[in-house]
C-alpha cells in the first residue's frame, strides 16, 4: 500500500494525518521532506490558494488550488503548470500545517 493510500484511508475515516512529503514541491511552501498535516475535506470544497492531496490522472500529488467551481477545483503547481479540473471526490485532504523535518 502506498503512502497516499494509507493517508487517504485515514482521512476518509475522519483522522488527521501527518506524513513526510515525498512527491511534490510547491515553490516557497512545500518541499521534499517537509512534514505535512492533512485534514479531510468533510463536506466543503477547499479555498483558492490552499494545498490539497489530490488524485489526478491516476496519481496522487499535492497541488495548489487555483480556482474553485461549483463542484470541481482547478489545480496546479507554483511554477505555473495548471493540471486541470478535478472533482471533489478526487480531493482527499487539505494541508493544514507544513513543518521542516
Amino acid at each position: 500500500m502506498s503512502w497516499a493510500n494509507r493517508a487517504i484511508e485515514k482521512l476518509q475515516s475522519g483522522e488527521v494525518v501527518e506524513i513526510e512529503n515525498e512527491v511534490s514541491v510547491i515553490k516557497g511552501r512545500l518541499k521534499y521532506g517537509h512534514i505535512v498535516t492533512l485534514e479531510s475535506l468533510n463536506s466543503h470544497l477547499p479555498d483558492q490558494g490552499e494545498i490539497v492531496l489530490v488524485r489526478f490522472n491516476g496519481k496522487d500529488f499535492f497541488r495548489l488550488v487555483e480556482e474553485v467551481g461549483k463542484k470541481k477545483v482547478l489545480v496546479g503547481d507554483s511554477s505555473g503548470y495548471t493540471g486541470g479540473w478535478v472533482r471533489k471526490k478526487d480531493i482527499f485532504g487539505i494541508v493544514k500545517k507544513i513543518e521542516k523535518k
